[in-house]
């Protein structure tokens, strides 16, 4: 399916909806090439392949839905003000939402496009059984997203995988302002990496984390979460709470590896970058050229945070050539608690 050049608005329902097949193999290809979705009172675009994505996350069976796998394509694109009709509108409908269950991958590749005031999450992409997430993000804008439902805050771009699977891939010279919670929010459950790099990002002024990253979030299975990132920035954040402007967590039994070079966390009401790794498994981290000030918090925190008789790990970190100055906690603190 390729949508081009086409502008939807003011729908009292969904954008635009494809409903997968229960019946599909392969790799279905959907293509959204220079559409503006605007003022719609559901989903901008909702591509949907689960047979309830209003249950509890998690909880569906490996069934639940087609075994085809989705490669979904967005170029030049535009998704604001989606999911905030004073009438037609309900919680959670997002600027651009994808679905995926039953067997199969999920791939998402988004250039040149613009998220943007949207009433649940600007873009989230849920992924519920066997498979992979790969994300390749370039050149995009996620702002003022989240705002709909008090009770139910949402973020710029929301990544969930269920099950066995990794999320894989990387944000490029992208940006994640203002959203109503987080301004990156990946997370990884059960078996499964958490591999996703950025480069030249901004997540500045988001009410909660900028950037959030949790590797077994809800549900442990084991995987390690890795990452490199370079030239980055989290400032101001954290205005409804949080834990830090840059979070990194690895929650369940695995390992933690960090690379931050370049990267800036100052002016969060929150701590400016917080490490952690929890349970069986060890931390490595390298910072260099880091630059954490004025955080209500710790600057630059790194938590080993072993707990049990029977679980162990190592908290090894190195910070060259960085400034951590006039945060309301430490400068740089390391906590091994095994």
């Amino acid at each position: 399916l390729a949508v081009v050049g086409l502008t939807v608005r003011n729908a009292p329902d969904h954008g635009i909806v494809y409903y997968v097949p229960g019946s599909a193999t392969g790799t279905l290809r959907v293509s959204l090439l220079s559409v503006h979705i605007r003022n719609n009172a559901g989903h901008g675009v909702w591509i949907a392949d689960q047979v309830d994505n209003s249950a509890p996350d998690g909880v569906q069976p490996p069934a639940a839905g087609s075994d085809a796998s989705l490669d979904v394509t967005v170029l030049g694109s535009h998704f604001t003000n989606n999911g905030k009709d004073p009438v037609h509108s309900v919680s959670d409908r997002d600027g651009l939402r994808v679905d995926e269950g039953g067997l199969g991958d999920l791939k998402i590749t988004v250039r040149l496009s613009v998220f943007q005031g949207n009433g649940a999450d600007g873009l989230e992409v849920d992924e519920r059984s066997t498979g992979d997430i790969r994300v390749d993000m370039l050149l995009t804008l996620v702002a003022g997203n989240g705002e709909f439902d008090p009770e139910d805050l949402d973020d710029g771009f929301d990544i969930d995988e269920y099950n066995e699977g990794s999320i894989i891939g990387s944000i490029v010279s992208s940006s994640a302002i203002d959203n109503w919670e987080e301004g990156f929010d990946f997370n990884e459950n059960d078996a499964g990496d958490l591999r996703v790099d950025m480069v030249l990002v901004e997540a500045n002024g988001n009410r909660e984390e900028g950037i959030d990253y949790e590797e077994d979030d809800d549900f442990a299975g084991g995987g390690d979460l890795v990452t490199t990132m370079f030239g980055v920035r989290a400032n101001g954040n954290g205005v409804d709470g949080g834990d830090a402007g840059l979070k990194i967590r690895e929650k369940g039994a695995g390992n933690l590896d960090v690379t931050l070079r370049g990267v800036e966390t100052s002016n969060n009401l929150i701590g400016g970058t917080s490490i952690r790794e929890d349970a069986d498994g060890n931390l490595l981290a390298s910072m260099t050229k880091a630059t954490s000030l004025a955080n209500t918090g710790h600057g630059i925190d790194f938590d080993e945070n072993t707990t049990g008789t029977d679980v162990t790990g190592d908290l090894t970190a190195t910070v060259t050539k960085s400034n951590s100055s006039n945060n309301g906690g430490a400068g740089v603190r390391a906590d091994e608690q095994s």
